[in-house]
């Protein structure tokens, strides 16, 4: 289906019966079977955000065919990471179960104490039920990087990173993500500052092999755009993706990450969405001969406008990357592009993953866009959080839209993927008395930070949301039809 541009194509949509997600109904080929959304956890504070997990649009949850599994940072007095995983083929036995497969053993929180850790997840099967498991957080303090490394059969080994920083030593760590490749290679990417700026920074380690030093791969450059020389301020929100075997170019890592400048009078500001790209054996041999690998990755511009923020990436083992970045003009939207090669071939043209027409289903800012590829079914998954703000509180919805691999310029919207639609009536000026009714509706549908994962025809949303004013980790699954 083409991207909806009239109103007349938008009333069409409404008439076929795309639906508010829960229903049961079914919408172009995706259907959510269970109308319950399941708690992956459930704070035990009356503080909404006092549980931790991916706010960075990166991967707080992971697959397999057999399990899922989920990184979050608890409401204890010591704000423990956990993992946990629950087995993905017995909806009916284990529906409310999410057994704790291991707890880091070292705290997490921001610097007013609260467990916000940033935690990010990665894994691959080694077979027979194994798997390779890669978790990281931001520790009990600002300047520590903690990732857990290993697997429930193979034990676990815990580094701080910041730890073996060369000097100047990382602080101020920032939002980070984690990715591990077919190899079982991990790739660590972080923002952190380095004594002069806010920098992106990775970390690399193989398969059977430890952690290389972090190397800072953001420059520190101006920007120019019709005629204004934009000054470079800081970087944020990194995230790393890597193809596979059937690359024709060979394995490539790139990583993504948003760029802010203010213009000459430090009024106006800039976002860009920049990356570094590189093969995968060049980096390696890098790492592994004791070289500084940061020269082997050569700079993308996937953004370019100056009006991008909040970059997710993800790749296909056929070397095809996807970026969705949000693109905060008057039309608020999430966008979309991609390229055979981020080392030498150009990207696409932006694509609009769901446009602001759709009135129903985009009701606000559109931020933290997570993208997830379903290779058996040929499919590109994205999710995002739509916020607009209430008297009550800033309220969400956790939307989605589904593209064919092969077709990434033509985007289907599927509306509201949590539970309930966001009320439409409730309202948004100071002084506006909510009813119980609308007061409860916002509560029940203030979903944030949707993170998904597309595998083998079964599609799941993570998010959080607010539940009787404790904060919730729900999942919702379905399956492609």
């Amino acid at each position: 289906m083409r991207l909806l541009s009239s109103r007349a194509s938008v009333e069409g949509l409404e008439w076929a019966g795309v639906p508010s997600w829960g229903s049961g109904t079914t919408a172009t080929d995706l259907w959510w079977g269970v109308d319950v959304c399941p708690e992956v956890y459930t704070s035990r504070s009356e503080e909404p955000g006092s549980v931790g997990i991916g706010m960075n649009n990166a991967w707080w949850a992971a697959s397999t065919v057999s399990q899922d599994y989920a990184v979050y940072a608890d409401d204890s007095a010591q704000h423990r990471v956990r993992l946990v995983a629950r087995p993905s083929d017995d909806e009916a036995a284990w529906w409310t179960m999410w057994p704790v497969v291991h707890t880091g053993e070292h705290g997490s929180t921001d610097r007013d104490g609260n467990a916000l850790g940033y935690p990010c997840l990665a894994l691959r099967s080694r077979g027979q039920g194994d798997v390779a498991v890669a978790f990281s957080w931001r520790g009990a303090t600002a300047d520590s990087l903690w990732v857990a490394h290993g697997g429930p059969e193979s034990g676990w080994d815990e580094v701080n990173v910041s730890d073996l920083a060369l000097r100047p030593r990382v602080s101020q760590i920032g939002r980070h993500c984690l990715a591990m490749d077919e190899a079982r290679n991990t790739w660590l990417v972080f923002s952190a500052f380095d004594g002069r700026a806010q920098r992106i920074t990775l970390a690399f380690r193989p398969a059977e092999g430890e952690w290389t030093a972090p190397t800072v791969l953001s420059g520190v450059v101006d920007f120019t755009e019709d005629g204004e020389t934009y000054s470079f301020d800081s970087v944020d929100f990194p995230s790393v993706a890597v193809s596979g075997a059937r690359d024709p170019n060979g394995p490539t890592v790139l990583v993504v990450y948003s760029v802010t400048y203010y213009d000459s009078a430090r009024e106006f500001v800039r976002k860009r969405v920049l990356g570094r790209a590189a093969r995968v054996a060049d980096v390696a041999f890098a790492a592994t001969s004791g070289w500084r690998f940061g020269s082997f990755l050569e700079e993308v511009d996937v953004g370019g406008s100056g009006e991008s923020r909040d970059p997710c990436v993800a790749a296909a083992r056929n070397g095809t990357f996807v970026v969705v970045y949000s693109w905060p003009n008057s039309e608020s939207n999430i966008l979309a592009r991609h390229t055979a090669d981020p080392v030498s071939e150009d990207w696409s043209r932006p694509a609009k993953v769901c446009p602001s027409v759709l009135k129903d289903f985009t009701l606000g800012t559109q931020n933290f866009a997570s993208i997830s590829i379903d290779e058996v079914n040929q499919r590109c998954f994205v999710c995002w959080e739509d916020t607009r703000e209430a008297v009550t509180r800033s309220i969400a919805s956790s939307n989605g839209a589904v593209a064919e691999l092969a077709d990434l310029a033509s985007w289907t919207a599927l509306g509201i993927l949590t539970r309930d639609p966001i009320p439409r009536d409730v309202g948004t000026t100071s002084g506006v008395d909510l009813t119980d009714e609308e007061v409860a509706a916002v509560r029940n549908e203030s979903t944030r930070y949707p993170c998904v994962v597309a595998t083998a025809g079964t599609p799941r949303v993570f998010y959080r949301a607010v539940d009787d004013d404790h904060a919730v980790l729900r999942w919702r699954a379905g399956r492609w039809m």
